[in-house]
Parts: C-alpha cells; structure tokens; sequence
C-alpha cells in the first residue's frame, strides 16, 4: 500500500507489486493506514481531519458483516484498479490525524492526531465512541493491546499512556526524559502490555 499528499491509496497485491485497487475520498494527505486483523479491512488516518474505512475485497462476506451490508462502489469483473470510496468517513478530529489503528477484533478504530486526543471508533455505527484527551502535544502513534481491553498512545509530549478501552481510565503514564518522542508502537514487537502495567 502506499500514498501521497495528492490524496488517492494505491493497494498492492504481493509479491508482484501490481496494482490491485485504488481508493479516493480523502481531500488532503494520508498520514496512516491500517489493515484489519483479516485484511478485509483498511483504515486511513488524513490530515482532512478524517478516518476512512475501506473495503480491501467488497466480495468478502465478513467486511460486508462488519459494516452492517453497507458496501462501496461495485466492481464489474476483475475490478482490481477501479477507483473506491470510501464505506465509512469518521468525523471528530479538529484538525489532521496522524495515527489508526484496528482493534483485534475488529469492531473498534483508534485514531490519533494533532488535536491530541485518542478517538475509539464503532465502526459498525459510524461514531465516536470515546474521546480521550489523551496528551499535551499531538498523538503520533496509537495501537491496541492483543486482546483488545487496552489502548496505547504515544505523542510528541514524550509520553507514552495506556488506556483501558472499555472505560477509558488511563491505566499508566510511561516517560523518560532522555528518549526522543514517541513516533511507532506495536504490540508484536513489546512486551504484553499487563508487564508494562506492573510496578
């Protein structure tokens, strides 16, 4: 996958690189994108103060479930490069979001940006869900824990913080003044976050 400032997603297909579909609707750059835990998903973060939810495949019951039938356009025969709208436009930000994430699930969206709040997403509905005001600078990473009952988020403040998802407590708040702020998290490559969680 790739994008630029001039707004459109280009979705690849691997290993050939050939180009399997093209996504519009975003009016300024992405800064994010995030594929659901089965891939039948995309989320993109924009500096259009919006996130975007995309069908990678309209064929595939599953997305067809996860967002209560609503589909895109239709795609006649192979279909891969025709260009996309976009099934979901979630609103809320005040100004460019920087960061999104899926929940394991894949029933929840996380987005970040430079209003510095989290936003947690029901995608079903098409609503915020929880506003976090999460830090003091703009949110530049979010991700959620394996099992889902967790956020965290790291922003240009430093900070990193962890969040119960459920409630939106803030569970623990992690600094180190030596380290430059935060810009990529990710589960796979940390420790569980209930580790991060015990003193």
């Amino acid at each position: 996958m790739d994008s630029a400032a001039d707004s459109p997603i280009h979705l690849h297909s691997l290993p050939s690189f050939h180009l399997y579909r093209t996504f519009h609707s975003h009016t300024s750059g992405v800064s994010d994108a995030s594929f659901s835990a089965d891939s039948t998903l995309l989320a993109s973060a924009s500096d259009d103060r919006t996130v975007r939810i995309w069908e990678v495949d309209p064929t595939l019951s599953l997305s067809h479930r996860a967002l209560g039938g609503i589909g895109g356009e239709e795609t006649g025969g192979e279909g891969r490069t025709k260009d996309e709208g976009a099934v979901r436009v979630l609103k809320g930000h005040l100004s460019a979001v920087f960061c999104v994430a899926w929940s394991p699930r894949g029933d929840l969206v996380a987005s970040g940006g430079m209003d510095e709040t989290v936003r947690v997403w029901d995608v079903q509905k098409g609503r915020c869900m929880r506003l976090l005001p999460a830090h003091s600078a703009p949110v530049s990473a979010v991700q959620f824990s394996r099992d889902g009952t967790m956020i965290v988020s790291g922003s240009w403040d430093g900070y990193i913080r962890i969040w119960d998802t459920a409630t939106g407590q803030c569970l623990k708040t992690l600094v180190d003044d030596d380290n430059t702020p935060v810009s990529v998290l990710s589960p796979f490559i940390a420790p569980p976050l209930p580790m991060l969680l015990d003193d």
